[in-house]
Order: structure tokens, then C-alpha cells, then sequence
């Protein structure tokens, strides 16, 4: 859940397309354990199979989720509570511990037009990289996108199942 202080002046649009930022709680390197990460993908493809969003990009880092995507019912902030919620509850089952695993709120920019949708997919894709963890996107486990970033033109992928990461 967002703190009240990130949540003033925040709106959200149905339709409107997000790139959303959220982190580990205190930086933890949560994600780099496997079911953890299996975790956050498969509430990924649960959010959009319920009609919340509509994912066009996502890559797990360690200790963050950088994700894309259109909202497609209610608000920015139930999706981003539901989603962190079950995350968090799942996460903590499977380890055996208790406590936080998001640091509160998160952090959101809403895209506008397609250049600037392909900007940010392309930006997000390219964070294991900039992080020395991958030398190429391809090389890295825990990404997925809707088209090609190496075309201008959205082209469908065949979306990346968690059980095959």
C-alpha cells in the first residue's frame, strides 16, 4: 500500500498504460531465490488473467519489479496492494518467515504514446545489463516483453511462463 504521502496528487486511468516500480523491503535480494521469483511472475500473469492489467513488460531484479502495463480495471494503487499483498503473504509462506517484503508504496509513471511506450520498454529491459547481471537481455532469466524491442513496431513474443523460468 502506498504511504499517504506518495499517495497525494496520485490518479490512475483505466486504459491508460504504467511503468511501475517496487522494491524489497531494506534492498533485501529477495528475487534471486528461485521460488520467490516464481512467486512474482505468477501473480504477474494472475493480475492480468483477472482483468486488472494487461502486461506489456516486466523484469524481476533482485531486490526490485520493474513492470509495464495498460490498467485495465480499478485503480493503480488496489492493483499495486493486491498484488504486493499476495506476493508478500506467498513469499513468506514458502520461506518460513514473517515480516515485510515490499518497502511501502511504489513508484509509477504513466506512458504516453508509442514511441515513448517503446522508450520505456526498452529502458526496463535493460536494467539487468546496467546492473552487470546479464551481458544481453536474452541471457537473463526473469524478463519478458510483448514485442520485439529491437523493432519499432509492437510484434507479439510468445509470453515467457514462470514454470519454464
Amino acid at each position: 500500500m502506498a504511504s499517504p504521502r506518495l499517495n497525494k496528487g496520485r490518479h490512475s486511468r483505466v486504459g491508460h498504460v504504467y511503468s511501475i516500480t517496487t522494491v524489497a523491503c531494506g534492498r533485501r535480494r529477495l528475487f534471486t531465490d528461485y521460488e520467490a521469483a516464481r512467486i512474482i511472475l505468477s501473480e504477474i500473469e494472475a493480475t492480468d488473467r483477472l482483468g486488472l492489467s494487461a502486461s506489456l513488460a516486466w523484469v524481476l531484479m533482485p531486490d526490485h519489479l520493474h513492470w509495464l502495463f495498460q490498467l485495465e480495471y480499478g485503480s493503480l494503487s488496489a492493483v499495486m496492494q493486491q498484488f504486493k499483498a499476495c506476493t508478500a503473504q506467498s513469499i513468506n509462506q514458502t520461506q518460513q518467515r514473517r515480516g515485510s517484503v515490499w518497502q511501502a508504496g511504489f513508484h509509477d509513471h504513466c506512458v504516453r504514446g508509442e514511441r515513448s511506450l517503446g522508450n520505456t520498454a526498452r529502458y526496463l529491459l535493460e536494467n539487468p545489463i546496467r546492473a552487470n547481471l546479464a551481458s544481453d537481455i536474452a541471457d537473463y532469466p526473469y524478463w519478458w516483453c510483448a514485442w520485439r524491442i529491437e523493432d519499432d513496431l509492437p510484434v507479439a513474443m510468445e509470453k515467457r511462463s514462470p514454470e519454464g523460468v
